[in-house]
């Protein structure tokens, strides 16, 4: 099958291209001018098509001869400057894409959208409403299509290559006796000032790591999410479908910084402090800060509203083995 590919030099697409290559499929990428990094994977197999999602001039006639899409291109933060908002790359460049792949007769379309899509009225940022009105819009073209609504994606990147768990790791990690943050809505309890003051090994820190926060994720697999996609992109049974995508364990954000810590080499466990977060917000307002976190208010606001899903369907329907987020698989963390 001829796949067209989209987002192949990003962190996940990487991991994608790889994927459709192993089911045999030929695939044509596009790359935008500007942006042609080296594919992670070269073979006979893959055609390069120039171009830019939020062009859609600049897709007409590329995806004639295309049996299936894969479409993957997004941003996790804005650069106005740039032009690249949520609102240009996540709607506007899905809709030139749908669009392109309805003239070119494409039979299905596979879609990387993200956990916590919701409507405009309901959302607590762009991100998450620009994310819904694409799937929106492919929902209305008529075309098979499967939709992917992942948690956050862990998985070994390729250098200079964002990803969440080295990113927060080299972020939080990097000062060795400074204490980790709990963030929350509201003030911080008697209780959990108390357990901030305390050693890193008392009880009242272990309780603090796992209800200091009510943030809950669940990190999944970038392998994992790769195998589903290019086993979407020819699978009877997956048509039409929205799949909630998460790993099997799901994490408190002080636990989840507990295994980073673990992974990345610690050899105690880290003391940890529950910030209001409303502070987080100040601090994110100020420039040398919000270069330094791998987090934005926006992001902010969507981990307090929580990462978590029903993972269920997802392991049921696709051929993948759960890969944990744990040491094992979070070996490129670990410190020189």
């Amino acid at each position: 099958m001829k796949v067209f590919l989209t987002g192949s030099t990003g962190f996940v697409g990487s991991y994608v291209l790889r994927a459709l290559l192993d089911a045999g499929h030929d695939v044509r990428v596009l790359l935008r001018a500007g942006s042609e990094k080296p594919l992670a994977t070269a073979s006979d197999a893959v055609e390069i098509a120039p171009g830019d999602v939020t062009d859609g001039d600049s897709l007409v006639g590329l995806l004639d001869g295309c049996e299936a899409v894969v479409h993957l291109v997004g941003i996790i933060r804005e650069d106005v400057g740039a032009r690249a908002t949520f609102e240009r790359v996540h709607l506007d460049g899905a809709r030139n894409v749908v669009d392109a792949a309805t003239t070119a007769g494409v039979q299905r379309f596979v879609l990387m959208s993200a956990n916590g899509a919701k409507p405009r009225e309901d959302a607590v940022s762009a991100y998450q409403w620009t994310k819904y009105e694409a799937e929106e819009h492919l929902r209305a073209s008529g075309m098979e299509h499967v939709i992917f609504r992942p948690s956050v994606i862990f998985g070994r990147p390729r250098p200079g290559q964002p990803e969440f768990a080295s990113q927060l790791a080299g972020s939080l990690l990097r000062v060795p006796l400074a204490p980790l943050p709990l963030f929350k809505d509201g003030l911080p309890t008697v209780a959990e000032l108390a357990a901030g003051l305390s050693g890193s090994r008392s009880s009242a820190q272990r309780n603090l790591a796992a209800t200091g926060s009510g943030i809950e994720l669940q990190p999944v697999a970038v392998e994992n999410v790769a195998t589903a996609m290019a086993q979407a992109v020819d699978g009877d049974g997956h048509a039409n479908t929205t799949y909630e995508v998460g790993g099997r364990d799901r994490f408190r954000w002080g636990e989840m910084l507990d295994v980073l810590a673990a992974a990345s080499g610690a050899r105690r466990p880290r003391r940890k402090v529950v910030l209001p977060a409303a502070l987080i917000r100040l601090l994110l307002s100020l420039p040398v800060v919000r270069s330094s976190l791998p987090l934005t208010t926006d992001q902010l606001d969507m981990l307090l509203a929580g990462n978590v899903c029903d993972e269920g369907p997802f392991f049921r329907d696709f051929d993948v083995d759960p890969i944990w987020f744990g040491r094992e698989s979070l070996t490129y963390v670990r410190r020189a």
